[in-house]
């Protein structure tokens, strides 16, 4: 179990370097194929991914929170600094950001709900 923990860690991390090093080259440097879909749905599917890695690495309530906590303070503090490489800053990229985050903790939430609660239901 720790060492699932610790490869979910170590993917958490990964993704969020990858999403700061993607979120801050100039755009430049994006490939083309990369902007055919929309940018929310990438913002909302990387965030969801970050927050789906961080829930599987946490080992307690409090290690949850932390990787919630530093996930969001990525996509706020990136759009902050997108403007310092020639990007620029959105509203709506943060709060895609932030949705696909919270959906994850939601589900993921709901699958541990039920499956700890599972047992205590008579049909």
């Amino acid at each position: 179990m720790v060492i699932a923990k610790n490869i979910y860690l170590v993917g958490w991390l990964v993704l969020g370097i990858a999403i700061t090093v993607g979120s801050l080259i100039p755009i430049e440097a994006v490939p083309q194929s990369v902007s055919l879909l929309s940018d929310k749905i990438q913002h909302g599917v990387a965030y969801f991914c970050l927050g789906a890695l961080g829930w599987q690495a946490a080992t307690s309530r409090a290690a949850l929170i932390i990787f919630v906590s530093i996930s969001l303070g990525l996509g706020v503090a990136i759009e902050f600094l997108q403007p310092l490489s020639g990007r620029h800053f959105e509203w709506a990229d943060m709060a895609a950001n932030s949705t696909g985050l919270i959906i994850a903790i939601i589900l993921f939430g709901s699958i541990e709900y039920r499956n700890t609660h599972k047992s205590r239901i008579k049909l």
